[in-house]
């Protein structure tokens, strides 16, 4: 069930990579979107291996992932709240 869930999580984090480098107006989350896809990558490479000693930093990276999402999810929330303010021109 893990792997099921950790496979199909990829889905998302691969269209936030996209929309932010494609969307304009998502311009300033492509950092965080290429690091969350880079932790993401990490957490798969560290579950399929067979070594013990990565085995214990999965729950570490998974950490690092969420906090990476969260502070995403904070700066995108962030910029919802900002008003939006169009010039009237005559």
């Amino acid at each position: 069930m893990h792997e099921a869930v950790g496979g199909a999580l990829s889905l998302p984090v691969l269209a936030l990579l996209g929309g932010a480098l494609t969307l304009r107006r998502l311009n300033g989350f492509g950092w965080w979107a290429g690091l969350t896809l880079v932790l993401y990558l990490t957490q798969i490479a560290l579950a399929a291996g067979d070594n013990p000693l990565s085995l214990s930093f999965h729950p570490l990276n998974g950490a690092l992932l969420q906090t990476a999402s969260l502070t995403l999810l904070a700066k995108v929330e962030r910029r919802r709240a900002q008003p939006v303010f169009k010039e009237i021109t005559q």
